[in-house]
């Protein structure tokens, strides 16, 4: 079979299919160490949590995902897509990522015993995030789960990414918001942050 040059062309251009997870090789070397025997679930679970550290929490999610399917037992992998659809300080969460992010976390629930206590102990707090059903007003849940990380961090003093998504969390529940303008004075629990 003969392919036309330009067909040829047009392919060369259109780069790896989008269903592709790329490895990038540009993104640091951050290592947060998880339950897995693959070591590719491994580097996409970094990769992952590089770009979500980024806020590209799409191509993290895609990461995530294609970790779990490198090692479907790998509860933090299902853990990193639920977390990956919340809402973060650049964006609030619509019902379809509060369903999403309900479905994988569940997902990581089924996993636990696959899981170190440390791990379960991310996937508990992050239960108090998400309910079956989204809530518009989500004020309870993100303060839920802004404790739940607290209790994370007492449980875990040295594991800084505890205490990274601690003080996150805390900022979500008044993204962009932290301060009066009038006063110069920080708005209540600031400080904390």
């Amino acid at each position: 079979m003969h392919l036309h040059p330009l067909l040829l062309a047009l392919a060369a251009l259109a780069g790896t299919p989008r269903d592709t997870v790329p490895l990038y090789t540009d993104l640091g070397d951050y290592h947060v160490p998880i339950t897995t025997q693959v070591s590719l679930t491994q580097r996409y679970f970094d990769q992952a949590m590089r770009l979500l550290y980024g806020f590209n929490h799409g191509e993290a999610i895609r990461s995530f995902t294609h970790a779990a399917q490198l090692d479907p037992n790998c509860a933090m992998c299902y853990w990193g897509v639920a977390y990956a659809y919340g809402p973060h300080v650049n964006a609030g969460m619509d019902s379809a990522a509060g369903l999403a992010a309900y479905q994988a976390l569940r997902q990581a629930q089924s996993r636990l015993r696959h899981a170190s206590p440390r791990e379960r102990a991310y996937i508990g707090a992050l239960a108090k995030r998400y309910a079956p059903v989204p809530p518009a007003a989500r004020a309870a849940l993100d303060s839920a789960y802004a404790v739940a990380m607290g209790e994370v961090v007492k449980r875990y003093p040295d594991d800084l990414d505890a205490a990274t998504l601690y003080a996150e969390a805390l900022m979500d529940r008044r993204p962009w918001n932290y301060w009066d303008k009038k006063t110069g004075e920080p708005y209540p629990g600031t400080a904390r942050s």
